[in-house]
C-alpha cells in the first residue's frame, strides 16, 4: 500500500472526519484520482484547494475545473470564494475543527500553492509569524494571473505535509533548494519540522533521500 494512502488510511479511523488542503498544478492528480474513488473514505474528508487562479470555474487553467474533471462527486473548495474578511474566517474555522494534512505538488521553478520566489508578496506569504490567511498575488506564473492563495502559516496548521514530486529534475530541484536556503521550499522544509514527507508521485511512496538537517 502507497505510504500516504496507508497514513490517511489510518487517520481516518483515527478521527471522524478530516481537511485535507491540496495544491493544483499535475502533481498531485494521481494522488487525487486513487482516494476520490473510495467512496466510504470521501465521506470523512474535506478537500480545501491551497490556491487558484483567478480565471472562470470552467477555465483550462482552473484548479478547480482539474480536479472536478476527476470526480464530480467530491467538494471542493477553493480559496477564490473566500476572499472577503467574513468568508475568511469561516474558512479558518472549518479548518481549525478537524486534522489537517497537506498535499503539495512543486513547480519546476520551486514555487507550490502559488508562492513564487520573484512575488512581489513572498515575504507575506512565507511569513510563519503572520496568521493564517488568503492572499490575492500580482500576475504571475504561467499562465500570467492573478491568484489566490494560502500562506505558509495556513499549511502549518497541518498535522502532516506531503510535497509529491512527479519528476527527477523537480527532485533534484528539490534538494538544491533545501541544501541552498533558496526560498520557497527551503523555508517550507525549515518549519515543517516532522510533519514534512517527500514522495514519488507516480508511486505515491517515499523518496529515498533525507535532507540534511544541518544545512536547515
Amino acid at each position: 500500500m502507497e505510504s500516504i494512502l496507508k497514513y490517511i488510511n489510518r487517520e481516518t479511523t483515527k478521527f471522524k472526519y478530516l481537511n485535507l488542503i491540496i495544491s493544483g498544478g499535475n502533481s498531485p492528480l494521481f494522488f487525487f484520482k486513487k482516494i476520490s474513488g473510495d467512496k466510504k473514505k470521501l465521506r470523512k474528508i474535506s478537500f480545501y484547494l491551497t490556491d487558484e487562479r483567478l480565471v472562470d470555474k470552467k477555465s483550462k487553467y482552473s484548479n478547480y475545473n482539474n480536479f472536478k474533471k476527476i470526480s464530480q462527486s467530491c467538494i471542493i473548495k477553493s480559496p477564490q470564494d473566500y476572499r472577503n474578511k467574513k468568508k475568511k474566517l469561516r474558512l479558518f474555522s472549518e479548518l481549525k475543527r478537524n486534522p489537517i494534512i497537506s498535499i503539495i505538488g512543486i513547480g519546476k521553478d520551486g514555487h507550490y500553492a502559488s508562492i513564487f520566489n520573484k512575488s512581489k508578496k513572498l515575504s507575506l506569504l512565507l511569513d510563519h509569524c503572520k496568521k493564517p490567511d488568503i492572499l490575492i498575488t500580482e500576475a504571475i506564473g504561467k499562465p500570467k494571473v492573478k491568484r489566490a492563495t494560502i500562506n505558509l502559516s495556513t499549511i502549518l496548521l497541518s498535522k502532516k505535509i506531503f510535497i509529491i514530486i512527479n519528476s527527477k529534475q523537480k527532485k533534484n530541484y528539490f534538494v538544491k533548494c533545501v541544501a541552498n536556503k533558496i526560498n520557497p521550499l527551503y523555508t517550507l522544509v525549515k518549519h515543517s519540522k516532522k510533519k514534512l514527507c517527500v514522495l514519488n508521485a507516480k508511486t505515491l511512496k517515499n523518496y529515498n533521500f533525507k535532507l540534511n538537517e544541518k544545512k536547515i
